[in-house]
């Protein structure tokens, strides 16, 4: 019986020291740091993928392979040796 009083007085200070925490503090900056480490994060994920891709002998990109596949099925001219 104790450790219920036990947690949920905790569980009440909890949620008033965010409440009170909220109070003090503007939730705009809250929001904008958030966004941000979500950003990093997302951009870690995206290079870490790209990464590993790479890694692979993947083509990561698609317009790389299109214009390869053009090159292949035309003939050969001054302005192909030039690029």
């Amino acid at each position: 019986m104790m450790e219920r009083i036990l947690l949920i007085l905790l569980a009440v200070g909890l949620a008033g020291s965010i409440g009170a925490f909220f109070l003090y503090v503007a939730i705009l900056p809250i929001l904008a740091i958030t966004a941000v480490i979500v950003g990093l994060g997302a951009m870690f994920y995206l290079g870490f993928s790209a990464a590993q891709r790479a890694g692979t002998g993947e083509d990561v990109s698609e317009a790389h392979e299109a214009k390869r596949s053009i090159r292949a099925a035309r003939p050969l001219t001054d302005a192909d040796a030039r690029v």
